[in-house]
């Protein structure tokens, strides 16, 4: 069997030649997809033999080093196979587009050559049957359960779309009256069949996916200890730079052509390879000896690798606050951006915008191979990394070609090449953050706010100090800018618009972000550090003190409705005519109304999302609570003490619950008395059922009384509780559903509308202007007060609305925030870039 197995794959390779042979000639290229047709075929066969009657293994004992070449020779081959299969996937893609009529593919030697590119990736399923007949050892584990039907999706896929490409190839269809598809269209119906044929073949067999590829990496010692992944870091990383350098000089030397789109899409490439290479022997932090302070070595690594992703997550988010300001320009047309898209999509500038996102990359691949991390790797970073580099190739590749000049139609030019490439530049950003093991801001900001929980005296006037210093700072910034403003406004500072003026704009806004996000760090760290936000003490028994909850409530509203009325003040200056430019941005009175959307979204969204995120918790914590108590009620009946009910309850799983069960059991260990851990246990979740609850078994405990009863009694009160709450949760879902309908409807009619009625009427009274008739004169009317209008409609109709639907579902108009912030946030897309 294993003879005739090796000989079907041998087949293959001869058809996958004889292809690539009929592809030459245009008197034979009809054949080329029937060819495809037994090349795939014949490796499928080869395949399906191998997992009837695999190969015997030989009885030898294979040594570490034929082992390991076998290994990097399965992993390598698997890598490049998938990554070649999914770029084939993506090019048929855009062949479907294509056929569709959307876009046109020019008729270039790409184009022609394309039958023999296509045959020589037939050969891939070839090879890993092969592979497999000489290699026995390499075939993974047979696919079982859902993978199992997945394999044979994909086979009966193959089949069906190699056999529609022969078909439409030799004309068949066309003679029988069913030529829906032109015959030039088969190699691209074939590629369907090449590709799922490909991934059959190696998830049939077992080959690794890049996720065990990776992991295999990672496992692997002689990998670790060599210097392979760092050399291959450094390369890479040159690669990119010369590719990045080139892509510069061509912006200057081929103005007229797309050269610098391939150069930077390949440079981008590059820079995959390089990423998961650079975390393989760097995994973890090892403590090494002879390095003097170790304390000092890990603060100054610590301070590298801060420093590192602070920088990535600064250039990610700049490059991607301009990529969504410039396609609201692109594809919404909104002339408020349109200056900001010229000079973000200019080809003498692009590059070196791109080059500027890029360079943060290479120097932080190049200091990982020397600096090591403490930051772990998860299953989670593992997994993300994966579906990242995934999506880099998938947003560079359609980068690429939207700008490569193989085809033409809507959406395909530079200017759209230009911010997919964007795109894939973020998501490499977070692809080496994650891959690099970087800290992450978020954690780096709670890491150093919870550090200053139990500051000295020293470390506490350290902290006075740069609070002081960060106060000042952020009040010179806000006046310089507001200066800056008003001065420009009235004339008194004049700056001829360009680009410029347009970099320091951005840049004075990335900053102020900055410095916003620094003043709430240090606030945070001046709580800590100050006494009067201390816990009460007996002492201190009836004086006023805000809990951490409070003190994140007004932290949320004071931030957000301070930006909410900065920007509302901005509106009534637009809306008056007062102020006509921002930055590079000139605003003209029809965008106030924008000033004072983005006002009530900010003023509504942040404090609405979290207390819908402190509604979720509670319930979350609520649901399982009655639980809880049963448990504890069985636990003493059984004969237990309630500490000893607690400490076995803190062993089980109670979802949200389970963290300040386990804490309250660790409290009881350590001597605290029943009534106290249960009175702290309360505090920590502050839930208003759990209050009341704890506070009825408390006062039992110490009357004496019979506590089984209580805890019983308690848990049955709860869980009528949470079914009275589920039941009128799910008897008012359907009155929020009938408000969303009615928004929908209110939002189609509008658009309804604005695209028919109201241009029909307009041109209709156009042509009738000054004629009067009975009485009523016909004058002719602006569209675009109409649009306003109706855009002020729709966003009364969702805050009205969103408040509406939070008293029929949680009883508190509040609750109706992230309501009322969702349906003007989708008024103002459909308004902004639909309508117009």
């Amino acid at each position: 069997m294993r003879f005739e197995a090796r000989h079907l794959s041998f087949a293959a390779l001869a058809l996958a030649a004889l292809s690539a042979a009929l592809a030459i000639p245009a008197a034979t290229r009809p054949f080329v997809a029937l060819a495809l047709l037994l090349t795939v075929g014949a490796a499928v066969a080869s395949a399906m033999l191998l997992r009837a009657r695999p190969p015997a293994v030989p009885d030898e004992p294979e040594d570490d080093d034929a082992r390991f070449s076998r290994e990097v020779r399965l992993h390598v081959f698997s890598a490049i196979a998938t990554f070649v299969v999914l770029l084939f996937a993506l090019v048929d893609i855009v062949a479907a587009i294509a056929g569709a009529g959307f876009v046109t593919l020019f008729a270039g030697p790409v184009l022609a050559i394309y039958p023999i590119i296509l045959a020589v990736v037939a050969t891939i399923p070839a090879i890993a049957g092969f592979f497999a007949t000489r290699e026995p050892r390499s075939m993974g584990a047979m696919p079982s359960g859902a993978r199992l039907y997945a394999a044979w999706a994909l086979l009966g896929l193959t089949g069906l779309s190699l056999l529609l490409g022969a078909l439409i190839g030799l004309g068949i269809l066309d003679a029988a009256g069913m030529g829906f598809i032109k015959a030039e269209r088969a190699p691209f119906v074939s590629t369907v069949g090449v590709v799922t044929g490909g991934l059959f073949a190696l998830h049939w067999l077992g080959f690794p996916g890049w996720g065990r590829v990776i992991h295999w990496m990672e496992a692997e010692e002689r990998i670790r200890r060599s210097n392979v992944t760092r050399q291959m870091v450094i390369g890479f990383v040159a690669l990119s730079g010369v590719l990045i350098v080139a892509s510069l000089v061509a912006s200057f030397a081929f103005p007229d052509t797309m050269h610098r789109v391939w150069l930077l899409g390949f440079a981008m490439l590059a820079l995959i390879p390089a990423t998961f290479s650079v975390g393989i022997s760097h995994v973890v932090l090892k403590l090494e000896v002879g390095l003097g302070d170790i304390e000092d070595v890990r603060k100054k690594r610590r301070v590298i690798l801060q420093s590192l992703s602070v920088g990535l997550t600064v250039t990610a988010a700049a490059l991607g606050v301009i990529t969504f300001l410039a396609f609201l320009a692109q594809a919404g047309g909104a002339a408020l951006f349109r200056s900001l898209l010229e000079v973000y999509t200019s080809p003498t500038l692009y590059p070196f915008i791109l080059t500027l996102a890029l360079v943060p990359l290479l120097l932080t691949l190049v200091t990982r191979t020397r600096v090591q991390t403490e930051v772990q790797y998860t299953d989670r970073k593992k997994a993300l990394s994966v579906w990242f580099s995934t999506l880099s190739i998938v947003l560079i590749f359609f980068g690429v070609f939207a700008g490569s000049g193989l085809a033409s139609g809507k959406g395909i030019s530079e200017e759209n090449a230009v911010l997919v490439l964007s795109l894939a530049t973020i998501v490499l950003s977070v692809l080496v953050k994650t891959r690099a093991l970087l800290p992450g801001v978020v954690q780096m900001i709670l890491e150093a706010i919870k550090r200053t929980e139990n500051a000295n005296e020293e470390l506490a006037e350290d902290i006075r100090k740069r609070m002081m210093a960060t106060y000042v700072g952020g009040l010179v910034f806000v006046l310089a800018f507001v200066g800056f403003v008003a001065m420009q406004a009235t004339g008194v500072v004049k700056m001829e618009k360009g680009p410029q003026t347009d970099l320091v704009f951005f840049l004075f806004l990335f900053v102020g972000l900055g410095v916003l996000i620094v003043v709430g760090m240090r606030y945070f760290q001046g709580v800590n550090i100050d006494p009067r936000w201390k816990k009460a003490t007996d002492q201190e028994i009836g004086k006023k003190r805000l809990t951490s909850e409070q003190m994140n409530r007004y932290l949320v509203l004071g931030v957000s409705m301070t930006l909410a009325g900065i920007l509302f003040v901005l509106g009534l200056l637009v809306q008056f005519g007062l102020v006509t430019q921002l930055g590079p941005l000139a605003i003209g009175s029809k965008y106030a109304t924008d000033f004072f959307v983005f006002a009530i979204l900010l003023g509504l969204g942040p404090y609405g999302f979290y207390h819908n995120r402190e509604m979720a918790r509670i319930r979350a914590i609520d649901q399982k609570f009655p639980e809880f108590l049963r448990d504890l009620a069985e636990s003493q009946r059984s004969g237990m003490t309630l500490t000893e009910a607690v400490i076995t309850a803190s062993k089980g799983s109670y979802g949200a619950l389970t963290p300040d069960i386990k804490r309250m059991a660790s409290q009881i260990e350590w001597g605290i008395s029943f009534e106290e851990a249960l009175k702290r246990f309360a505090k920590r979740v502050r839930t208003p059922l759990i209050e009341r609850t704890v506070s009825l078994v408390v006062q039992a405990s110490k009357a004496g009384g019979n506590v089984v009863d209580v805890l019983a009694a308690a848990a049955d009160d709860s869980r009528e509780i949470q079914m009275i709450l589920k039941e009128r949760k799910s008897s008012m879902s359907i009155y929020v559903m009938i408000i969303y309908i009615a928004f929908f409807v209110f939002i189609g009619v509008i658009g309804v509308l604005n695209a028919q009625f109201i241009p029909e009427v307009s041109r209709a009274v156009k042509g009738a202007s000054g004629v009067t008739i009975g009485g009523l004169t016909f004058r002719a009317f602006d569209e675009e007060v109409f649009k306003t209008l109706f855009f002020h409609g729709a966003i009364v109709q969702g805050l009205g609305g969103g408040i509406v639907a939070g008293v029929m579902e949680g009883g508190k108009p509040i609750s109706g925030l992230k309501h009322a912030f969702v349906m003007i946030t989708i008024a103002y897309v459909v308004f902004r870039l639909v309508i117009g």
